[in-house]
Parts: C-alpha cells; structure tokens; sequence
C-alpha cells in the first residue's frame, strides 16, 4: 500500500492463492496419465534450460561424474532416467543417471540410479532405483541434479543446449561464466552417494531428464 501523507510504500504478505514460496513456473502436481509431457528435460526446460532454437550436441569425453540442475516440477515420485544420444559408442558402454539434492545450490546426496546403453542412437530410458534409506519422492519447486557418468572410457556425444543461451547460474559465475556442467575428480565411471563439486567444464548443457 502507498501512504501519499508520508510518501511511504509498504508490502504485505497476500492470503489465500496457495502461499508458501513455491517456484510458480511449474506443472501441476497430476499423474503421469494425466499429463501432456512425461519427461522433464534439464536442458530445456525453465528456469535453466533454452528453447528448441538452442539446441546442439555435445560429446561426453571424460570419465568424471558431471551434474547439471533442475527443478522439480511435481509432488511426486521421480520412476525414470533419460538421455539423448546423437552419436553412439563406438563399442558396448553405459552411462549411469541418477538424481541428487540439491545443497545451498550444489549437488549432494544421491537418491537414485539407472543405466542406460549409449552403444545406439535415440532417446534412452531407465528405471530409477533408490539408493538404500533415500526417498525418490520430490518437492515441487524445489532444485534437485541430474548427475551422469560413462561406464568406460568411450565417447559418445549427446544432444544438448547451447551454454551460451541458458542463465548465468551463481557457480558459473563464480567459476567460470562458460561451465555448462559441474564436475567432480576421484570418482571416476561412477555416481557418488555424495557429490563433491570440483569444477566443471565449458560444455554444452547434455540432454538428460527425469521422469515421474
């Protein structure tokens, strides 16, 4: 409200409309049945992802376990894994995708894993199975990490987004304005239960996503 007598602005909290500090650009909390779009996508969807006009490749060359974040979009209970593969492996090779929490805007602890064969082209998918004493059950509005690691040392390339046409997260910021994913050493072809961030590296943002 505007005070004209004393020239003062002050703001009070609004009743009703549901409350709460919830992120607002999300999907309803419905089923997968009821839903138009199954899958949530890292690296397209709001607020870190771009548009379809952004969209590129970008080859996974390294044996160290990389993150990128999203939030979660449903009350609900996270069932699949999935990624993108523009190129194949040049021989059998796997790639783990699980999902972390998110801890003052960093990845943490992980909550669940699937596998997928990068060795053929075309969207892959993959039961997410929770790790012993987590919960696959997430928070609308809230920031989670889909982390991702190839099983052998054999690139592959996926699809993927621009680093140039996505925001300036804090870490890329505070690291290095062009990280498209964070990184952590010492774990090598493996998901960590917990993620250390390290660094990270001027990659495009990988097509992975999750499924409720």
């Amino acid at each position: 409200t505007y005070d004209h007598a004393n020239t003062q602005i002050s703001l009070e909290a609004a009743s009703g409309g549901g409350g709460g500090s919830e992120t607002k650009a999300i999907l309803p909390s419905l089923g997968n049945a009821s839903s138009t779009e199954q899958y949530s996508w890292a690296h397209k969807e709001f607020p870190f992802g771009s548009s379809s006009s952004a969209l590129t490749t970008q080859s996974i060359s390294t044996d160290q376990p990389l993150c990128v974040p999203f939030i979660a979009r449903r009350s609900d209970t996270l069932v699949e894994v999935t990624t993108y593969v523009s190129t194949a492996a040049g021989s059998i090779t796997n790639m783990k995708i699980g999902v972390y929490t998110d801890n003052n805007g960093q990845p943490q602890t992980l909550l669940g894993v699937g596998s997928v064969d990068v060795s053929s082209t075309g969207q892959k998918t993959a039961t997410l199975t929770a790790e012993s004493g987590q919960s696959l059950t997430t928070v609308a509005g809230s920031q989670y990490w889909i982390g991702f690691v190839r099983s052998a040392s054999v690139s592959f390339t996926l699809g993927a987004t621009d680093k140039d046409k996505i925001p300036s997260f804090v870490w890329r910021t505070q690291y290095n304005a062009n990280y498209g994913v964070v990184s952590m050493t010492g774990s090598n072809n493996q998901l960590p239960s917990t993620f250390a961030f390290t660094t990270g590296f001027s990659w495009n943002v990988p097509a992975v996503g999750v499924r409720w």
